[in-house]
């Protein structure tokens, strides 16, 4: 659970809550001693009968604790860890320190094990974000009073998360991202993994009305005219607003809603806006309103006269946007879990919740958001269909953007929420890969995946088609690799056709699957390009990568042509001033 706060940015809020709540304590110790110092001359207050207390003495403060049996392990940052006896704890007691080079910050401990993570001055480190560099301390703690070193791990940044389980170790620093390590050897700490999320670079949405593609990437949006696929043109771009990084785009009639909100990647959120977009009497697209947000806007759907915002820890949030130069907040639902997407049907919203799973609102009086259901995955849900009163989730350990592959596993659950009041779950299909994309077409689900051997490295990226005629027994038809190294994956399927995107060679593959237990190949385009989304419009077929935007005709799929493409431009994005 720390990670996953960690991950969300809420880590370093819990922190400071702590903080907080460690100074009032030392405040109400000290309102005590004066208290009970009035109250012995007469005038004041009776005394107040003080309990205990630590420090005392000045060794730094406490940023973290750890309990395990009588004894606590402090990290007291510039006091490295520091051991004491809580057996009683109206006397807690001093019983060992271990210095360590740095600020020490996290201390998580499991069985005989304490697992310390520090930052230290980087050797020619120069701008505040390259400084500082990551180090997880092993300690054996076998015998308190003599903790012991037995290892230690090193990060190229400041250790931004720690959280221990079993014999692995799931640490985040800000360049690398997630770090798995295996301590099975306290020794010798091994990473299995290190791979930086998504997020940083890339488009991360697209949207289409007309003739116009709208691309959202981390800190701007482009405009393209795509009304001849062949010579697609880049129109304009706009800027984030609050300089937050961009989440999500949509649109109604003429205007477009764009969302960004920073979800802690980079340590702690700093909120979210709300901007919408619209013509000006000369036809050009230009700000028409805005509405600043105390929390992440990472998502949006639009309904009618109302905006509904994926707002992370804050649920989600209806907005007035009848009169776009005056967006006004209404209803608002909290909910356990981070609100990360949301599709409406009918009268419901339903939200992919990260760890809160899916949760089910009735949204008809947007002034009064009400959570009607939830259904508990288990899992961190991260992608959602909902077709013919079914909805079609998909789980994971963590989100796959934090993953290379490693041991992941993946679960496709199928709801019945005819009733969205009761959820059901009709079953429950799992997969041993990372499912990267899902997409559904009456009966057929399809789900993209990545495979990666932990031992070899090597990997591949396959399609599964399922038959979910009888949604209580989803049938696997046909398992399809489409290519040989695991890579970013986005599929869609129309009428007869799976169209697959990826890289590593395999571009486009446009596959006939009439007959979905044998899919076959119909057609394809060779590209190392990674594509990350895929849309279908107009007998063409657009895909965006980090480095722009390619058009294909797909109208004869045994041969796609490319048309044309627009490259963006990425401004500099260093943490340095030059």
């Amino acid at each position: 659970m720390n990670a996953v706060l960690e991950s969300f940015g809420m880590g370093a809020w819990l922190r400071e809550s702590g903080r907080r709540w460690l100074r009032l304590s030392v405040l109400a110790v000290l309102a005590a001693l004066v208290l009970g110092a009035v109250g012995d001359k007469g005038y004041g207050p009776a005394p107040l009968d003080l309990l205990g207390s630590w420090p005392g003495y000045g060794r730094g403060p406490a940023a973290e604790a750890a309990v395990a049996d009588h004894y606590a392990f402090v990290a007291i940052e510039e006091g490295g860890l520091l051991v004491l006896d809580i057996s009683e704890p109206s006397r807690p007691v001093r019983v060992a320190s271990y210095p360590l080079a740095g600020q020490t910050h996290f201390v998580r401990v499991t069985g005989a094990r304490a697992y310390v993570a520090t930052k230290v001055v980087r050797a020619g480190g120069g701008c505040e974000s390259e400084r500082w560099r990551g180090r997880l301390v092993v300690l054996d703690i076998s015998k308190p009073a003599t903790p012991a070193l037995l290892g230690s791990y090193t990060t190229s940044r400041e250790i931004q998360s720690l959280f221990v389980e079993g014999n692995r170790v799931y640490l985040c620093d800000s360049v690398d991202g997630l770090h798995i390590v295996d301590v099975n050897d306290p020794a010798r700490p091994r990473a299995l993994s290190v791979g930086k999320p998504d997020g940083y670079l890339g488009v991360c949405a697209l949207w289409a009305s007309g003739p116009r593609l709208y691309c959202v990437m981390y800190d701007h949006w482009d405009v393209v005219d795509v009304s001849q696929p062949s010579s697609p043109m880049l129109l304009t771009s706009f800027a984030s607003e609050t300089g937050l990084p961009l989440r999500g785009i949509s649109g109604l009639d003429q205007s477009v809603f764009v969302v960004e909100g920073d979800v802690g990647l980079g340590g702690g959120s700093e909120g979210g806006c709300l901007s919408v977009f619209g013509p000006n009497p000369a036809g050009e697209l230009v700000l028409k309103g805005k509405l600043e947000m105390q929390t992440p806007a990472l998502n949006v759907t639009v309904k009618g006269p109302t905006a509904y915002v994926a707002a992370g820890p804050a649920g989600i949030v209806a907005v007035d946007i009848s009169t776009p130069t005056r967006l006004v907040p209404m209803g608002t639902s909290q909910f356990p879990g981070l609100a990360l997407s949301l599709e409406i049907a009918g009268t419901n919203a339903y939200v992919a919740a990260y760890h809160g799973g899916l949760q089910v609102l009735d949204v008809h009086n947007p002034l009064q958001l009400t959570t009607v259901s939830t259904f508990d995955t288990g899992l961190t849900t991260w992608k959602l269909r909902v077709s013919a009163n079914k909805a079609y989730l998909v789980s994971f350990d963590t989100h796959p953007a934090f993953l290379t592959g490693y041991e992941a596993r993946s679960r496709l659950e199928i709801l019945e929420v005819k009733d969205p009041t009761q959820p059901t779950l009709l079953a429950t299909y799992e997969l041993a890969n990372v499912v990267m994309s899902l997409d559904t077409l009456g009966d057929l689900v399809c789900l993209g995946y990545n495979q990666l051997d932990r031992v070899s490295g090597t990997g591949k990226q396959g399609i599964q088609l399922l038959d979910v005629s009888n949604p209580t027994s989803p049938v696997c038809l046909s398992d399809t690799e489409v290519s040989p190294v695991a890579a970013d994956l986005a599929l869609r399927l129309s009428g007869t056709r799976a169209f697959v995107a990826s890289g590593n060679g395999n571009g486009l593959q446009i596959f006939d699957i009439s007959n979905p237990a044998t899919p076959v190949l119909m057609g394809q385009t060779n590209s190392f390009t990674a594509y990350e989304e895929l849309r279908l419009w107009g007998g063409c077929a657009y895909l965006a990568s980090d480095y722009g935007l390619d058009v294909f005709d797909v109208s004869d799929p045994s041969l796609p042509q490319a048309l044309g493409s627009v490259g963006f431009d990425y401004p500099d994005r260093s943490d340095c001033d030059t």
